[in-house]
């Protein structure tokens, strides 16, 4: 095989063999290898030790034994692999960014030496943590960005995990979390997401009083009452099909909050239950399919400059919607990225 010029990028998306050897990619320093499967193993034989960016997605991966990484690794991608924890690999110290969702993690084992990590994202096709493991072994000691998805969580678990004081972000994602009383949030957390849980209640919870953002999208949530909001936040995500009122929530008295997120009936957005100065206001799009619903929109507070019916559909203002409702397209970012595909060599 000829020798492969100098890169700095190299993105391998089809099946081919290929030997990275030092002498030809001595200046690489992004490698993408996704869908290799049984040929990834002669293709990771010899790094490049100027690497510093690895994607291995998509692999079939149970284990990341035998592979040596570069010292000066600091990102690494193994989503939608079969790996259960990570205590047989050799991670390298100065490894910044982990992304291990879509995986079948169970164990924190293997990654509270990385004393550099500051960004994980750990997932399961429900599963359940390890307990065992979770006595023995914690998370590295200064993450700012946790996201668990599809792990399960009981009360136990939960109780267990010591989450590190620099955490800023922290995303349980489906991980059948049926209340918050058990967990034991950082005091600097900035941003919490809940999506799609067991939650019923929130009464007399009290969040940190840094947190600007707040996801507790299809949880069960009936009632918004006696909830303590931190008075801080900005973002606030309701997507809770169970509500039964705004009343008494005091998401009026949240006079920091720029943007939120609901599901619920139109005759529950009046005034009164809206925060003064929101923004921002994303909204079901079912609920509006009735005409009458215009006359709600009236009593919306005077700050509002943007609703958005779904991740497709937004009125860019609130005249337009009590006007001539012109709608504009706007593609969903997470449906966007979703949609790249590797398929070229990049110089």
């Amino acid at each position: 095989m000829d020798a492969i010029p100098a890169r700095k990028s190299l993105a391998v998306s089809i099946a081919v063999e290929l030997c990275l050897d030092a002498f030809h990619l001595k200046k690489l320093t992004r490698l993408v290898l996704s869908k290799q499967q049984e040929r990834l193993e002669s293709i990771i034989t010899v790094l490049p030790s100027s690497l510093e960016y690895l994607d291995l997605e998509w692999n079939q991966l149970s284990s990341l034994a035998g592979i040596s990484f570069p010292p000066n690794l600091t990102h690494l991608n193994v989503r939608w692999n079969v790996m259960h924890d990570f205590s047989d690999a050799i991670l390298p110290a100065m490894l910044r960014f982990l992304d291990a969702s879509d995986n079948m993690i169970i164990s924190f084992e293997g990654l509270s030496h990385l004393e550099h990590l500051e960004h994980m994202h750990l997932g399961a096709f429900d599963c359940i943590f390890n307990m065992d493991s979770l006595r023995t072994h914690n998370l590295p000691r200064n993450p700012r960005t946790l996201s668990l998805t599809s792990i399960g969580l009981s009360p136990e678990i939960l109780r267990m995990i010591a989450l590190p004081a620099s955490l800023e972000e922290l995303e349980l994602r489906n991980c059948q979390v049926s209340s918050l009383r058990d967990l034991v949030l950082p005091d600097g957390l900035k941003k919490l997401g809940l999506w799609s849980n067991k939650i019923e209640d929130l009464e007399g919870y009290i969040f940190p009083d840094s947190l600007l953002a707040l996801d507790i999208g299809y949880n069960l949530i009936r009632t918004l009452r006696d909830i303590r909001w931190p008075s801080g936040l900005e973002t606030l995500r309701l997507d809770v099909r169970n509500l039964i009122s705004l009343k008494d929530s005091s998401l009026c008295d949240l006079t920091r909050l720029k943007d939120l997120s609901l599901s619920c009936r139109p005759e529950f957005l009046v005034a009164a239950n809206l925060p003064r100065n929101l923004r921002k206001l994303t909204l079901n799009e079912h609920m509006w399919k009735e005409k009458s619903s215009r006359k709600f929109a009236k009593q919306w507070p005077p700050t509002l400059e943007c609703v958005c019916f779904g991740p497709f559909r937004e009125y860019t203002s609130k005249e337009s919607l009590l006007g001539e409702w012109k709608i504009e397209d706007d593609m969903n970012q997470e449906e966007a990225f979703t949609l790249t595909v590797l398929s070229t060599i990049e110089e």
